[in-house]
C-alpha cells in the first residue's frame, strides 16, 4: 500500500465519528463543564473537610448562641420554638423538640444564667473560634473552586471578619424566627377574618409554603454572602444571583427531603448507637457538596462571561482540557514566582561595604 492510498474504512468508523461528535456537544454544555470543574478541584475532598469543620462549629455555635440569647429567648416561647424549628429545618435531627428524643442537642439544657468566671470566659472564647472555623474552611474551598489563591488578608482582620459574619448569621436566624412567628400569626388572623379554620388543609398548606419561602430566602442570601463576602470574590450581580437562586432552590428541596434522605442511617443496626451524629455528619457533607457544586456553576458562568470564545475552547476533548488546565497552572506558577522574587528583592538588605570591596579589587586577580 502506497502512502497516497487511503486506509480501508472500518465498520466502526462512522459510529465512532458520531460518538465523538455527540461527546463534544455534550462536553460543551454548561452543566457538564461545571461538574468537570467540580471534580477537577477535588471538591468531594474539600466538602469532607467542610463537613468535619461544620460538625464542631455548629455544636459550638449552638452552645454559644443559646447561652448568650437564652434569657431573652426563654421569655419568648413562641420565638424559641420557631427558632428551634427553623434550625431543625436547616439541620435535621440537631435540636430536640417535644416529639423528638433522639436529637443531638437539648436546647433546654443549654439555656442557663450567664455567670462566667475566668475559666468559663476562656471556654467561651474557644467555642467562638471553633464556631468560626467553618467559615475559614469554606472560604478556602470556594476560592479553590474558582481557581484563586488563598485570601491574603491579615489573619487578625480575617478573624474579626469571620466573627462578624458568624454573629450576623446568628442574628439573621433570630430575625427569621421572629418573622416566622409574626407571619404565622398574621396568616391565622387572616384565616379567621375570612371564616376559615386554622386547622384546615388550606391553612396548613399556606403555612408550609410560608416556611419554605423563608428557608429558600435564607439559603439564597447565605450563598450570596458565602461567595461575595466570605470568599471575597468579585462576581457580576446577574451571574451571582442566578446561581444563588438556583442553589437556594436546590438546598431548600434538600432540606425538605432531609428526613427521607437520612432514613438509611437510622435503619443500619451498626449505627444505631450514634444514628443522630452520623445523620448530621452525612447531612453536612451533602450541604457542603451542594455549596461547592453551586460555586462551580457560578465560576463557569464567570468564565463564560469573561471570554467570548469559551464555547469554542471549552472542552472538545478531555485531553485538550488537561492541556488548558496545565497551561493555567504554569501561568499561575510564573506569576507567583515573579511576585515572590519581587518581595524577596525588596526585603533583601544591601551591603555597600562588601560591594565596594568587590569593585575595588582586581577582577582578574587570582587567589
Amino acid at each position: 500500500m502506497t502512502q497516497n492510498e487511503s486506509k480501508p474504512a472500518r465498520w466502526f468508523d462512522t459510529p465512532l465519528r458520531w460518538w465523538n461528535t455527540a461527546l463534544a456537544l455534550v462536553q460543551e454544555l454548561k452543566p457538564v463543564r461545571a461538574f468537570t470543574r467540580y471534580t477537577e478541584s477535588n471538591a468531594p475532598l474539600l466538602a469532607a473537610g467542610m463537613s468535619y469543620q461544620a460538625l464542631f462549629a455548629v455544636f459550638a455555635g449552638v452552645y454559644v448562641g443559646f447561652t448568650l440569647a437564652g434569657l431573652w429567648l426563654a421569655a419568648n416561647p413562641a420565638v424559641w420554638e420557631a427558632l428551634i424549628d427553623l434550625i431543625n429545618g436547616f439541620i435535621p435531627g440537631l435540636l430536640s423538640t417535644g416529639s423528638s428524643d433522639d436529637a443531638l442537642v437539648d436546647p433546654d439544657a443549654i439555656v442557663q444564667p450567664l455567670t462566667l468566671g475566668l475559666s468559663g470566659l476562656i471556654a467561651l472564647v474557644g467555642l467562638v473560634f471553633t464556631a468560626i472555623g467553618w467559615i475559614g474552611s469554606t472560604r478556602g474551598a470556594v476560592r479553590q473552586i474558582f481557581r484563586l489563591p488563598g485570601d491574603s488578608t491579615f489573619f487578625l482582620l480575617l478573624t474579626l471578619k469571620d466573627l462578624a459574619l458568624a454573629l450576623a448569621l446568628g442574628l439573621g436566624l433570630v430575625i427569621a424566627a421572629v418573622v416566622s412567628v409574626f407571619s404565622t400569626s398574621a396568616l391565622g388572623l387572616l384565616a379567621e377574618s375570612v371564616g376559615a379554620s386554622t386547622s384546615s388543609t388550606g391553612f396548613w398548606l399556606l403555612s408550609q409554603a410560608l416556611g419554605v419561602l423563608i428557608i429558600f430566602t435564607i439559603d439564597t442570601v447565605t450563598l450570596v454572602v458565602l461567595f461575595r463576602v466570605v470568599a471575597g470574590i468579585r462576581i457580576r450581580a446577574g451571574i451571582l444571583w442566578r446561581g444563588a437562586l438556583l442553589g437556594g432552590a436546590a438546598m431548600a428541596a434538600l432540606q425538605l427531603l432531609g428526613g427521607s434522605l437520612l432514613g438509611g442511617a437510622a435503619n443500619n443496626p451498626l449505627l444505631a448507637s450514634f444514628t443522630a451524629l452520623i445523620g448530621v455528619l452525612i447531612w453536612f457533607n451533602l450541604i457542603s457538596q451542594l455549596i461547592l457544586i453551586v460555586a462551580a456553576w457560578v465560576a463557569t458562568g464567570v468564565d463564560d462571561a469573561d471570554s467570548a470564545i469559551t464555547a469554542s475552547v471549552s472542552m472538545r476533548s478531555l485531553a485538550e482540557r488537561r492541556v488548558l488546565r496545565a497551561q493555567e497552572r504554569v501561568q499561575k506558577a510564573q506569576q507567583e514566582l515573579a511576585s515572590a522574587t519581587t518581595i524577596a528583592a525588596a526585603l533583601t538588605p544591601e551591603h555597600p561595604s562588601a560591594d565596594g570591596a568587590g569593585q575595588s579589587g582586581d577582577p582578574g586577580r587570582s587567589v
